[in-house]
């Protein structure tokens, strides 16, 4: 049987799922796939992560908010933008807060740090309409679907992380860590989905261009 280990500051934690390891720090623990991340449903002291699909073929191009493009982004930077194509295989993870209580007064901070074993493709991260690129994390669900239920932004809800004050992330230049801090509201969510390329050990993104992976780099308006 597969396993994916959580290398978390507590300890090893096994779930079902992928035969590598992944490695958390700071305010954020690793958590079965689960069956809704609506609002309340899945409320923590911590920011949160699981698996969200794994070794899919990407049957139309995904939006990401940042490529893989070495850098810190806060509020208001200009992200890297574009597309992952059709037709590239990947898994996907997903990174919840959703702080307890429903105080709009309350805010808490998680500074977290997640090294993968497998270089990171895309992240996405936005998805209020005036600012995200496609709104991507609402495009990009069917990915965690139908098993898991999203709140969508269409709805007039708000998800998305680096839209507002305190959030702060930062994909490393070997491009296999992402870290930072994220603050949420607690009346309010903070979402993050990072796309990985499935290789059974670390390598450089030369290995990216050797499997023949394509991304399309659009510029910001």
């Amino acid at each position: 049987m597969y396993r994916l280990i959580f290398a978390t500051s507590v300890g090893l934690v096994a779930f079902p799922g992928i035969s590598f390891a992944t490695t958390l720090s700071g305010d954020i623990v690793g958590i079965e796939k689960p069956a809704s991340v609506l609002p309340g449903a899945q409320e923590h002291e911590l920011a949160q992560i699981f698996i969200e699909a794994v070794d899919v073929v990407l049957t139309r191009d995904v939006a990401v908010d940042i490529l893989p493009v070495a850098g810190t982004y806060t509020f208001g930077s200009v992200l890297p933008g574009g597309m992952i194509d059709a037709g590239t295989t990947i898994n996907s993870y997903f990174i919840h807060q959703d702080t307890i209580g429903a105080n709009p007064a309350d805010r808490v901070s998680s500074t977290f740090s997640v090294t993968f074993d497998e270089p990171i493709l895309g992240v996405i991260l936005l998805g209020d309409f005036e600012f995200a690129f496609g709104t991507a994390l609402d495009d990009s669900d069917f990915l965690g679907e139908p098993g898991t239920a999203y709140i969508k932004n269409s709805a007039g809800l708000t998800r998305g992380t680096l839209e507002g004050a305190g959030d702060v992330i930062t994909l490393s230049s070997d491009g296999f860590t992402l870290s930072g801090v994220i603050t949420t509201q607690a009346d309010l969510l903070d979402q993050i989905r990072i796309i990985t390329f499935p290789i059974p050990t670390p390598g450089s993104f030369a290995l990216l261009t050797m499997a023949g992976l394509s991304f399309t780099h659009r510029k910001r308006k």
